[in-house]
């Protein structure tokens, strides 16, 4: 922790007694400002962490996943509504391509029977997708309308079908005993034969229903949907190999784990694996000849090293789960970094916004506070190369170090100074907390001068501290204090060497000058020995010469002054410009 510098902003904290309120807040807005996904987590989080709208005080957050009932069934509900959404966008994306598919029907008896066996295999496949979504009641009316799409002794059969999805649907306090029953005719039905006369759409409803899952976790749409038929569908079996009905409290760490051994089993091509979208999008075929050309460790090629291959990340929502199930530490930010959910370094926004509702949820002993100190600094960074670096400043002040903070501060202050706007100090007071006004009058000064507006850079600089004066004093003896004397000379009616040049009556340009250069000697002359030298150097002779021209002038008389001191204050300014400012003449 470094040390507080005069005027550095304070750092900003997140209150543990304000996590639940915090989460509220991310929970409702989450979708609308980070998207789908990014929504989904911290409804994700609220189903883990979030009161559930009880009245009763519970330990906040929860030590053992365990010991809350209601955890399994708000969990149950996220992914129900997650699945939804996904089901819905695959099968309306399958319509939209099916209808663009040109059909050639035969007008005889088999091509009428070949229709209706392909729309009735159409809903069924619908039926699965829903029942991976929990959605039973949006499955049984798939069911039916496949059923009315059917032949009457098919229309039967699907009735006890959908007596037996009303009864086995995905609910995790299913009694394992109807899905034995279930999984026993099953294998009878396999002994005889009946899986190939019944179709492979109907006998995967049949399997998702028994729990028999391994057979038909190949055809869900992605981790989501696979996740969810561990968590609704899935029959433990005892060591005698038999079933056992579940413990609601352990649903979701066993899920977990009979998950995690189904993606093992499939390997890690499975269309099902836990990782985010931009890497199950990969083409299994590159996923297998990248791993297989870093099994045999770094390669050489010309000046460049190819280390193995890291193994792929798992998606940012499972990580979730998997930390909730003691799985992993929430300590450890890496679980949570931009990789889980983007395949771009400077992607990292929902990152930090949920390491710092984790820092509200965990509490001031944290040991994320380190890993978040970096994470900030790169959000700073990705915020500036976006363009808001407004909000890269209130990021900022994040950072516990007061130095590292007082430079991010000020240099992202400096740096877009050509965009701040005069009134900003104004508007930004309550926006970035205990931000100097010194900072912001600096930068409003960079500005002015980037616009050529010296008389109002000129006045920023002056009512800045430090090296600002001695700033706000070169800038007025190389671009004010030149144009106000010459605006004043008067033209010789005769030809020949000068002899005197005359000034005329100050105008209020002039009168202004001369205020801001008392102004300065007044702070200088107290400043530092650097600030007291430029004045001597170049502020003494200017007040001077502006001091005489005023008094001679208070009774209506021109001023008269040698060629030659004009020559003097005009290289006294033109060093000015060369020396102080930076500026060529």
């Amino acid at each position: 922790m470094g040390t507080q510098h005069a005027g550095t902003p304070s750092s900003l904290t997140v209150q543990h007694e304000k996590a639940q309120d915090l989460l509220h807040q991310y929970r409702d807005k989450g979708t609308a400002c980070l998207g789908f996904r990014g929504g989904d987590v911290f409804q994700l989080m609220d189903a883990f962490f979030g009161e559930g709208g009880s009245s009763s005080s519970t330990k906040f957050p929860p030590e053992d996943l365990k010991s809350s009932r209601h955890v399994t069934r708000r969990l149950s509900s996220w992914l129900s509504r997650v699945n939804t959404r996904v089901v819905a966008r695959h099968l309306e994306c399958a319509a939209k391509i099916g209808s663009r598919v040109p059909r050639f029907v035969d007008l005889s008896m088999s091509g009428a029977t070949e229709v209706v066996a392909a729309a009735v295999e159409t809903r069924l496949k619908a039926v699965y997708h829903y029942l991976t979504a929990n959605a039973v009641h949006k499955a049984l009316q798939e069911l039916n309308a496949a059923a009315a799409d059917a032949d009457a002794p098919q229309a039967v059969y699907f009735d006890r079908l959908a007596a037996l999805i009303a009864s086995c649907g995905g609910a995790t306090s299913v009694s394992s005993e109807r899905r034995k029953a279930l999984r026993a005719q099953l294998d009878a039905w396999k002994w005889k034969g009946v899986p190939d006369l019944m179709g492979p759409s109907l006998w995967r409803i049949y399997s998702l229903l028994a729990g028999d899952l391994n057979e038909v976790v190949g055809d869900t749409l992605e981790w989501h949907t696979a996740f969810g038929m561990y968590l609704w569908y899935r029959a433990p079996r005892d060591d005698s190999g038999g079933t056992k009905t579940p413990d609601p409290t352990a649903t979701v760490v066993d899920a977990v784990r009979y998950f995690d051994e189904a993606v093992q089993q499939h390997g890690s091509a499975c269309s099902f694996r836990p990782v985010p979208s931009y890497a199950s999008n990969a083409s299994a075929s590159d996923l297998v000849s990248a791993r297989a050309a870093s099994r045999s460790g770094s390669v050489q090629s010309g000046g460049l090293v190819i280390r193995e291959a890291e193994p792929e990340p798992y998606d940012l929502q499972f990580n979730v789960i998997r930390t909730a199930a003691k799985l992993l530490h929430w300590e450890d930010i890496g679980n949570f970094d931009y990789c889980t959910y983007s395949p771009r370094p400077l992607d990292v926004a929902c990152s930090w916004h949920f390491s710092v509702l984790l820092l509200a949820v965990l509490g001031p002993a944290s040991a994320l506070k380190p890993q978040f100190q970096l994470l900030t600094q790169q959000y700073c960074l990705a915020l500036e190369l976006c363009g808001c670096w407004d909000w890269a400043i209130y990021v900022a002040l994040f950072v516990s170090d007061s130095r590292a903070r007082a430079l991010l501060v000020r240099g992202l202050l400096l740096r877009n100074a050509g965009v701040l706007r005069r009134d900003m100090e104004f508007e930004t007071r309550s926006f970035w907390p205990d931000v100097p006004v010194a900072w912001l009058l600096r930068a409003q000064g960079l500005r002015c001068e980037a616009m050529q507006d010296w008389p109002t850079a000129v006045r920023c600089w002056a009512r800045s501290d430090g090296d600002a004066l001695e700033h706000a004093l070169a800038v007025a003896a190389a671009f004010l204090v030149e144009p106000a004397l010459l605006r004043h000379v008067r033209a010789p009616e005769k030809r020949g060497a000068t002899e005197a040049i005359v000034l005329s009556r100050p105008r209020p340009e002039a009168r202004w000058l001369l205020g801001v250069l008392k102004e300065l000697k007044a702070s200088m002359s107290s400043g530092s020995s650097a600030c007291q030298r430029a004045w001597t150097v170049v502020g003494e002779e200017l007040l001077h010469f502006m001091s005489g021209w005023f008094e001679a002038t208070a009774g209506q008389q021109a001023y008269r002054t040698e060629p030659q001191r004009m020559a003097s204050l005009c290289l006294r300014c033109d060093v000015a410009r060369r020396h102080l400012v930076g500026m060529a003449t």
